[in-house]
Formats: structure tokens, C-alpha cells, sequence
């Protein structure tokens, strides 16, 4: 986020030459979302039966069931080559709808949240590279993620959208992808009726910040409201 790249890349081998963690199998990428503690965890927040969210939790806001406030675009499917795995943790509901059912399966929120991920490491680890002109570094790190996925690996020379994109199609529905586009200055794209935008937001729009709650301005009289709200 600070474009420090040479930290970045420290930080993040440090993880790799650690031994500790591994890329998750394909035969388990689905299945890896229902379990604790994998090969590929470093950080998750724990949940279990007694921590039920109920209606709050991550799988209810995805699922359709109940509630399913979040639907998948029906181009999403799309951005996956045939014989990629991470396309199976999206489906169509009873109703025709496309839902994210794959990650955070338990609907009343038992499973752990994973919050770092060794590919999204290996994924920090690429960005940092290629932004220090290593590119041949860059797609060796990205290997290490296709080759698992069942999806085409890299070659020659790529881009930082290359790079954005495989974050987007390894991390989706993890809550990176706005901030992904924020900190590159990259606009949120309108391209469907389905997105609670009415038009493309641009890059460095106000609302890429939120508003200060007003409870907050009111106890500080120093406090100036964010542009915009």
C-alpha cells in the first residue's frame, strides 16, 4: 500500500524461505475453505459453533437461501479459463442466481475466516518484483499459484494487470479487490445493472472514502467531514 517494494519483498520471502506453508492442492482448493488450519493458512479468525453469527455471518450475506445480499455478476464466471478450479466455488442457486458457496461455506458462520493466505503472499511477492523490474522473479511467483489452479501459467514478459487479475481471480470474495483498485488508482468500472453503482466511479472519487460517522464529528469539533458527505 506504501509502495515500499523492497520491504514487500522481504517481508514476503521471509514467509516463503520459512518452509512453514504451502500453495493448496487443486484436489483441495474447494474443500479448503471448510477446514481450519491448513497448509496455506498463516493468520484466520476463529469461529466455532458457540461463535454462531447467525443471520450476520459472511455465509448467509453470500448464500441465497436466506438472505444472499451479495450476488455474483453473471460475467464473473467468465474471467476463469475451463479447468480452474477456483470457478467452483461459484454456483447457481434454485433461483438462477450466482452465489459465491465455495468460500465460507457454513451458513451460520462456524468455518474460520481466512485473513492471510500463503498465495496471497506469493501473490505480494510478485507485485514487489515485478515494480523492482524483476520480471522473470514476478512469473515464477505467479507459477506457483496456476500451476495448483489448473489454469495457464505465465510466460515472457507481464504486466501489472496480469498481476491484478490473478489477485482478483485468487482472492475473490475475500474483500481485496477495492482496495486493490483503490491503491492503484483504478476506476470501479459500471458494466451492469446488477452493481449498486449508476455509473462508473472514477479513480479518487470521495466515495473511495468513507464518511466520518456523525457521532464522531459531534464529540470532536475539531473533526472535518470528508469531501463529499
Amino acid at each position: 500500500y506504501n509502495g515500499e517494494w523492497s520491504r514487500a519483498q522481504s517481508a514476503a520471502q521471509a514467509v516463503v524461505n520459512s518452509d512453514i506453508y504451502s500453495v493448496i492442492s487443486p484436489d483441495s482448493y474447494v474443500a479448503s475453505f471448510a477446514i481450519d488450519n491448513t497448509d496455506n493458512s498463516i493468520f484466520e479468525l476463529a469461529y466455532d459453533n458457540v461463535d454462531n453469527l447467525g443471520g450476520n455471518s459472511l455465509g448467509f450475506i453470500y448464500k441465497g437461501e436466506v438472505y444472499g445480499d451479495i450476488e455474483v455478476l453473471p460475467t464473473t464466471p467468465d474471467i476463469y479459463e475451463e479447468g480452474d478450479v477456483r470457478a467452483d466455488i461459484i454456483t447457481t442457486d434454485a433461483g438462477g442466481n450466482i452465489r459465491n458457496s465455495g468460500k465460507y461455506p457454513e451458513l451460520n458462520g462456524w468455518d474460520n475466516v481466512n485473513i492471510i493466505r500463503y498465495e496471497e503472499v506469493l501473490l505480494n511477492l510478485a507485485e514487489a518484483l515485478f515494480e523492482q523490474n524483476d520480471n522473470d522473479g514476478a512469473v515464477a511467483a505467479l507459477n506457483q499459484i496456476t500451476s495448483m489452479r489448473g489454469a495457464s501459467e505465465y510466460s515472457g514478459t507481464i504486466t501489472k494487470e496480469d498481476i491484478l487479475n490473478e489477485r482478483r481471480k485468487e482472492l475473490m470474495f475475500e474483500g481485496f479487490r477495492f482496495f486493490d483498485l483503490a491503491r492503484n488508482d483504478l476506476p470501479i468500472e459500471k458494466f451492469s445493472d446488477l452493481q449498486n453503482i449508476v455509473e462508473t466511479v472514477p479513480a479518487g472519487d470521495y466515495r473511495y472514502a468513507l464518511p466520518i460517522p456523525i457521532v464522531e464529528m459531534d464529540a470532536n469539533s475539531n473533526m472535518t467531514q470528508n469531501t463529499g458527505y
